[in-house]
């Protein structure tokens, strides 16, 4: 397969992923309006805000990294291996010390469904890395 078409194909995979992203978002905005009041939509939207702000501080943008390596090594199935169980391991690290950060800001600070903004993080910081 020549660069271009490569890149095309690429660049279509990488397109998708996103505007399908997007656009689950915007099909579940009909339903989220539809089922919470007003205060619990605000209050969902400022979760949201603060989990797009945080994933990437959790994440130390390691998304990337690992995308940028991967395509270095894709034809070397034991660097893939290696690049991607060090991610892990980083990441992995990363959210032991958010975890005891977040839980130590709920025993000091007053905030609603704790448990449901920590599994939205967690689950955000995971589903970027599969993105990739």
């Amino acid at each position: 397969m020549s660069k271009g078409a490569n890149l095309a194909k690429n660049t279509l995979i990488v397109g998708l992923s996103k505007v399908s992203s997007v656009l689950a978002v915007f099909l579940a905005l009909p339903v989220f309006t539809e089922y919470l009041s007003t205060s619990q939509y605000g209050y969902f939207d400022l979760v949201m805000a603060y989990g797009l702000l945080l994933v990437p501080v959790i994440m130390l943008r390691l998304e990337f990294v690992m995308f940028r390596w991967l395509v270095d090594a894709r034809s070397d199935e034991y660097e893939i291996a290696k690049i991607i169980s060090n991610i892990l391991r980083l990441v992995v690290a990363s959210l032991a010390i958010f975890t005891i950060i977040f839980w130590l800001a709920v025993s000091i600070f007053d905030i609603q469904y704790p448990s449901l903004i920590y599994g939205y993080l967690v689950f955000s910081v995971f589903s970027s890395i599969t993105l990739q």
